[in-house]
């Protein structure tokens, strides 16, 4: 009998050890570290790994976790040093930095094909526009959302206080910021990052030169920094009178998410560039236990001189995961995120935990069990990289700010009623990986400089001479003559 036991013993040990050597190991890289227990994150890991059993699919996942300040500079080392990275999750303006310089990203088109028939299904096509180059290949896999997120929440109890009405126009933005600096001296009128408060104003100030919109199409038919047009000294100008007026924060520019949110529930302003629906649903829980009486709406789209709001075009694309050449198990990558695009339980498990765990299933909405909230979960979306919001208009949070109620559905109508910004260079994508560079970033950094006095407004021409005499002709030849080449192919 003893016998027996130990052959019963060692075959299942071997079945064991043959079962964990044919699984594909994914190791995905994303910089979003976030308070999720080592523990909770093991269970969900597993649960996922059986779910994907059930389709046959023997995927086990190690998540590399990272903070992001940092990411970027980790990634390159574990990349150069031949360590297994088989997906890379970003912001897609980072990602396009890997794109062009080098042979680093893997197109997916065939894995698509293979493995992402409900990716290409589910996925809209303009979403898909985003992450595809002008040879069309397909070089990420997108998440999707057609909020634009660029934008400003303002305190209306402030507003309601000193008597003024919500601002429609930047001059009218600027009474109010005045205003707040007169009424509350302790208070910074306004705070923010410029890829917030950038596109938000553009319409109003500088048409399609932004610092968000690295290049554009420019009145001769060359491919430029949009923030190298003239256009853009009205802008630089704007953030120079609003420093030195005390209207917004000196320090926003080396600001982080995390500083300008603090300011915002601290009390400690009035207007914040942001993501709207994030000041007015995932915030306001911190601001309102500071300030009971507080409310809040967003600022609608500021209107220009010719009466009309403008708003850059959005693909609704934020973050997308990419796969390295040097991937392992690729197919295991379009696997996963092919399930989890069309099993509504596996995205729900990868991106909130265990049902009854780490979330309550309502049915047609979800909520988070009693005493713990979105600042304290158990568990929060470790394993879904990306999100897409066809799938969580399914089965939306229960525990949505009523303060807010509507809110994102007169946010998304006030933006979709704006004129749309054009680059002129919609669905043309960039290659820069002969010329060993992209983001024209000293100008950037130079321009910048000037709303903090380290550079006069008066320097606004001499930088820009200097960035193409300095390596930025170069680059603005390259990339016209990619841009007229696409074109005559079209």
């Amino acid at each position: 009998m003893k016998r027996i036991l130990t052959l019963l013993l060692s075959l299942a040990l071997l079945l064991g050890l043959t079962a964990s050597a044919s699984a594909q190991t994914m190791v995905l890289f994303t910089p979003w570290g976030n308070t999720s227990t080592d523990a909770d994150t093991a269970l969900v890991r597993k649960s996922l790994e059986e779910e994907l059993a059930k389709d046959g699919l023997d995927i086990q996942l190690d998540w590399i976790i990272t903070p992001t300040d940092g990411s970027l500079e980790k990634l390159n080392v574990l990349l150069s040093s031949g360590e297994q990275i088989d997906a890379v999750s970003m912001n897609i303006g980072d990602a396009r930095g890997y794109l062009t310089t080098g042979n680093i990203i893997r197109p997916i088109n065939d894995l698509l094909e293979q493995h992402g028939q409900n990716l290409k299904k589910m996925i809209p096509e303009n979403a898909w526009a985003a992450v595809t180059d002008k040879d069309g290949n397909i070089w990420a896999i997108p998440d999707y959302y057609m909020w634009r997120w660029q934008g400003a929440a303002i305190r209306t109890d402030l507003l309601a206080e000193v008597g003024l009405e919500m601002p429609t126009t930047i001059a009218e933005l600027e009474n109010v910021m005045q205003v707040f600096k007169e009424t509350y001296p302790d208070m910074i009128p306004a705070v923010g990052l410029p890829w917030f408060s950038d596109p938000f104003l553009q319409g109003a100030v500088s048409g399609v030169a932004s610092q968000m919109t690295e290049w554009a199409l420019s009145p001769e038919g060359k491919v430029v920094p949009s923030m190298s047009l003239p256009e853009y000294k009205n802008m630089i100008a704007l953030y120079t009178k609003w420093v030195e007026n005390g209207w917004l924060d000196p320090e926003w520019l080396s600001g982080s998410d995390d500083s300008q949110s603090k300011l915002w529930v601290s009390g400690r302003t009035g207007i914040y560039f942001c993501d709207p629906h994030r000041a007015l649903d995932w915030t306001w829980a911190a601001l309102k236990a500071n300030f009971p009486e507080a409310t809040g709406d967003f600022i609608p789209v500021l209107k220009a001189e010719d009466g009309k709001a403008h708003f850059p075009l959005d693909y609704g694309v934020g973050r997308i995961v990419w796969v390295p050449q040097m991937s392992k198990n690729p197919e295991a990558v379009v696997q996963f995120f092919d399930k989890m695009v069309s099993d509504l339980d596996f995205y729900f498990i990868a991106e909130n935990g265990i049902p009854g765990e780490h979330w309550i299933d309502n049915g047609d909405s979800w909520s988070l069990p009693e005493g713990i909230s979105t600042d304290n979960p158990l568990y929060a979306d470790v394993f879904s990289p990306l999100s897409w919001e066809f799938i969580d208009v399914q089965k939306p949070s229960a525990n949505a700010n009523p303060d807010a109620a509507g809110l994102h559905d007169r946010l998304n109508e006030s933006y979709a009623e704006a004129e749309i910004i054009y680059t002129g260079l919609e669905g043309f994508t960039l290659d820069g990986s002969q010329l060993g560079m992209y983001n024209p970033i000293d100008l950037y950094e130079n321009l910048f400089n000037i709303t903090i006095g380290v550079n006069s407004l008066d320097d606004f021409d001499a930088i820009i001479a200097n960035w193409y005499a300095t390596g930025g002709q170069e680059l603005v030849d390259a990339y016209t003559q990619q841009y007229e080449e696409w074109k005559a192919a079209q």
